[in-house]
């Protein structure tokens, strides 16, 4: 089975919490741009499973919100995952790996690293 390389626009949603006290919250909503590309390979093939290593990197575009600013930044991850397919379209896929993030704002420096399970089902054709 070949690599499989495909591109992809994202637009993520995160929450800034920017002040906390007794009496009010405030959060800061803002909505992130991304485009990046994911390398996908399996690994085994049995029908109807495929194991299979992905990677991705994205760029991640600023932004900003009331509160505060994002600046560029870059993403990267990498994961196991195993699907079961039925003829051409995926059912089920589940996958576990790590995600690293770097992205400045106006209000603190980011660097994260997480570890990811991730499930989807898909019903119907």
């Amino acid at each position: 089975r070949s690599p499989e390389l495909e591109g992809f626009v994202e637009y993520e949603k995160e929450l800034f919490l920017r002040s906390l006290s007794t009496r009010s919250v405030a959060i800061d909503s803002v909505s992130e741009p991304s485009l990046g590309a994911r390398l996908s390979h399996g690994l085994i093939e049995r029908a109807p499973f495929e194991i299979g290593v992905r990677g991705s990197a994205s760029l991640i575009f600023p932004t900003s919100t009331d509160g505060y600013r994002t600046k560029l930044g870059e993403s990267y991850g990498g994961a196991f995952y195993l699907k079961q397919k039925r003829e051409k379209t995926t059912q089920f896929e589940t996958s576990v790996g790590f995600y690293q993030r770097r992205q400045n704002t106006s209000q603190v420096k980011l660097t994260e690293t997480d570890l990811i399970l991730s499930v989807s089902i898909r019903l119907g054709e």
